[in-house]
């Protein structure tokens, strides 16, 4: 079930990033819920991360709402995920935030981090650390572009990755929450893991929203 669910998704992202090339986007971006899609994709990694004798581990807001392509997002956070799988160490750690107007989604673990030479080019399409194509942060970056996000690089060692999405008003996020994970309350606790540094996220988000260079990258 979860492999025909990955699939379904793979076919709907494939014409997001065809549609987006050309100018023309393939579905319409919706409130969602960012923990409800952090939610799906960890219940379809787990699988693989407890094979490889490792976990997954969430913690952060439930109340986090963006508007955006549920399918092409959730690709996003898979490359994340499957990144840190192939690449790092130890748990993984997902942490939702909302800060300056940003939905912010981190992703790290206690692998070694990015080799230096791969620092600045690690998002170029065709630059991967082991064995990969190299074109999953590429693609994740189009796609959170197409819905007014970034994809940045926080810290080499250990890898941070952030999502950036724009964050739906307090008022509308709370409706859209509830019905998302049934909850709409904030989700620390969930699972171990101490957040980052508030001031750390702040300083990317703002970097985020004020520069399009997107010169730091991963594996």
């Amino acid at each position: 079930a979860v492999a025909l669910a990955q699939v379904e998704r793979l076919t709907g992202v494939v014409d997001e990033v065809v549609g987006v090339m050309r100018g023309q986007r393939s579905s319409m971006p919706i409130d969602v819920a960012v923990m409800a899609l952090v939610d799906e994709q960890v219940e379809e990694w787990t699988p693989s991360f407890r094979a490889a004798g490792r976990e997954i581990r969430v913690s952060g807001r439930a109340d986090v709402v963006v508007h955006a392509e549920p399918g092409a997002q959730a690709q996003v956070l898979a490359t994340l995920l499957e990144n840190s799988l192939a690449h790092g160490a130890g748990p993984t750690t997902v942490r939702v935030r909302r800060t300056s107007g940003w939905a912010v989604v981190e992703v790290t673990d206690q692998g070694q981090g990015i080799a230096d030479e791969l620092v600045d080019r690690v998002f170029d399409r065709s630059v991967s650390g082991g064995s990969s194509s190299g074109l999953g942060l590429s693609v994740a970056r189009t796609l959170l572009a197409a819905d007014g996000g970034r994809l940045e690089l926080l810290s080499a060692r250990p890898a941070v990755f952030a999502v950036f999405l724009p964050a739906v008003d307090d008022d509308v996020a709370t409706e859209s929450a509830t019905a998302g994970t049934g909850g709409g309350q904030p989700a620390t606790g969930r699972t171990a893991g101490e957040g980052a540094d508030q001031a750390e996220v702040e300083t990317a988000a703002s970097s985020a929203a004020s520069t399009s260079s997107g010169n730091t990258q991963r594996r």
